[in-house]
């Protein structure tokens, strides 16, 4: 990243009060463009991009979601997402798919959820 200072009070009057800036050379030609403004959701050192609280409220979602299906937490899709075609045949049977679907590692991820919102 290379750093330009601006020291033309008059210029950076007009950045300050910019919403869009377009910088461009002599002959018209567009340098740069950037929004000038500061944005008032970003991310700040003080405060993380999502508090406890968003991620309680992503967590109890989450739950009422897996709460909701037939089938539990393990298979979230619904039935007929995975379908072919009819004509169609799959060279991988039923029985591998269930299989394949099944976590092999890691943890599930209202636990990962729950670790995330106590650590906040």
């Amino acid at each position: 990243m290379m750093t330009i200072k601006l020291t033309d009070p008059v210029l950076i009057d007009q950045v300050q009060r910019a919403e869009v800036v377009e910088f461009s050379d002599p002959s018209g030609r567009v340098l740069a463009k950037f929004s000038a403004a500061p944005t008032t959701d970003a991310p700040s050192p003080e405060r993380p991009a999502y508090t406890r609280a968003d991620v309680r409220e992503f967590r109890e979602q989450f739950e009422l979601l897996i709460a909701k299906r037939p089938n539990g937490p393990p298979d979230l899709l619904p039935d007929d997402l995975c379908r072919l075609p009819p004509g169609f045949k799959s060279p991988i049977t039923e029985e591998e798919r269930r299989e394949n679907r099944k976590q092999t590692d890691g943890k599930p991820l209202l636990e990962g959820l729950r670790d995330l919102e106590e650590s906040l």
